[in-house]
């Protein structure tokens, strides 16, 4: 996308510089510009419930979670369901509610993200359940103030559990144990995992425009 030279001063005006070294306006999203390396560096460095947990847990880290939860038609959604926030950066879900500027602009850029990847042009039910849900789970596990209340843990697995009866047709979901010596050594390097996942469900797309560079 071309813009004429006024509207190019303020994209570079207002343009971040991403770890690829593409000047992204997330005020005037190119499609061309969104890269899924950039989307995987950002979100692998971006902690959830910011910062207040007990390890750093990224956003990258609940977005394949999220993939793997959702039925399989969904899973790449799942994957991306967060990715505007490489752009606009990850907020405080209470935050984000008084700031309205905010929310039109990660809207924007999500809007542009899923029209590059070819995703549903708002959120799935199914993805947006998986999301809260697996945030309960989270927040039990990895939050202080949640971590000692058994009744909240049980009751965020019975509900996840519930999500794999209805959503996925019966069929038992993995449930990540976000303490274990295997899920830490696998994730240690979490952007390279979400770029596996992001190639893994992928691979049997053909589109002209995908090719390792361009993505």
């Amino acid at each position: 996308m071309e813009y004429n030279d006024g509207l190019e001063s303020e994209v570079q005006k207002t343009a971040i510089v991403t770890s690829s070294g593409i000047r992204y306006s997330p005020f005037f999203p190119r499609i061309e510009d969104i890269k899924i390396k950039d989307i995987a560096r950002s979100l692998s460095f971006q902690c959830r419930y910011a910062g207040h947990v007990r390890r750093f847990y990224s956003v990258a880290e609940h977005s394949i979670y999220v993939s793997h939860l959702v039925p399989k038609k969904f899973a790449l959604e799942g994957l991306l369901h967060d990715a505007c926030e490489a752009y606009c950066q990850d907020l405080a879900a209470p935050v984000k509610k008084f700031l309205k500027d905010y929310s039109d602009l990660e809207q924007r850029n999500d809007m542009a993200i899923r029209v590059r990847f070819g995703l549903p042009p708002s959120v799935s039910h199914e993805v947006h359940v998986a999301d809260q849900l697996l945030g309960q789970y989270e927040r039990t596990t990895l939050t202080e103030h949640h971590n000692d209340d058994e009744y909240r843990f049980k009751d965020a697995m019975v509900k996840l559990s519930q999500y794999a009866r209805e959503y996925r047709g019966g069929e038992s979901v993995h449930i990540p144990n976000l303490w274990s010596e295997e899920t830490l050594e696998r994730l240690s390097n979490v952007e390279d995992t979400f770029l596996e996942r992001f190639f893994q469900l992928t691979a049997n797309i053909r589109m002209e425009a995908w090719n390792e560079q361009s993505i």
